[in-house]
């Protein structure tokens, strides 16, 4: 990791550039320390490389005194990143609670929207596909005894799978 120190231009920015195993280059522009875009580097299709648009980043905030309905639901204090794509129009929300951060939806260039529930603990319980404002289709998320991850779909479809991803059962409502 190197660190590019502020300039007279921009006293209050820092550029940091992490060189990967693959001798990739990523470049951070970190500005009040927040991150605002992340240059990522080139990606290589059918034997060429090709440049990707650096990757943006916003925040939102939950003021203290703020109705947890105004917020989402989230509590006052809450922090959320924002991720966009610009190449692939992606846009990936994640909230941030006791310094961890947890993706909370996706946004597809298309509008279709995953939207990512979470227990107490952390583990992801829900998602739901969303389209136009309306969930389209939900999966529920579990742990068997076995500790195998259990999928179970809107239509009350049930799939079991191993530590691997391997599917270990199909059932479906009828049986």
């Amino acid at each position: 990791i190197q660190f590019d120190p502020p300039t007279d231009a921009d006293p209050q920015s820092v550029t940091q550039r992490v060189t990967h195993g693959d001798n990739s280059v990523e470049t951070m522009s970190l500005s009040y320390g927040r991150v605002r875009r992340v240059e990522r580097p080139p990606k290589i299709v059918d034997g060429k490389e090709v440049l990707q648009s650096p990757l943006e980043y916003s925040y939102e905030f939950c003021p203290e005194g703020q109705s947890a309905n105004l917020c989402g639901g989230y509590p006052p204090g809450t922090e959320i990143i924002v991720v966009y794509d610009p190449d692939s129009g992606i846009t990936e929300r994640y909230l941030k609670i006791a310094g961890e951060e947890r993706l909370i939806s996706r946004i597809q260039a298309n509008g279709v929207e995953t939207v990512f529930e979470y227990d107490s603990k952390g583990e992801l319980i829900r998602s739901s596909i969303m389209y136009k404002g309306r969930v389209r289709e939900t999966f529920e998320y579990s742990t068997s005894e076995a500790g195998n991850q259990i999928l179970k779909t809107s239509e009350g479809v049930e799939e079991e799978y191993s530590s691997d991803g391997t599917i270990l059962f199909h059932t479906t409502p009828e049986g």
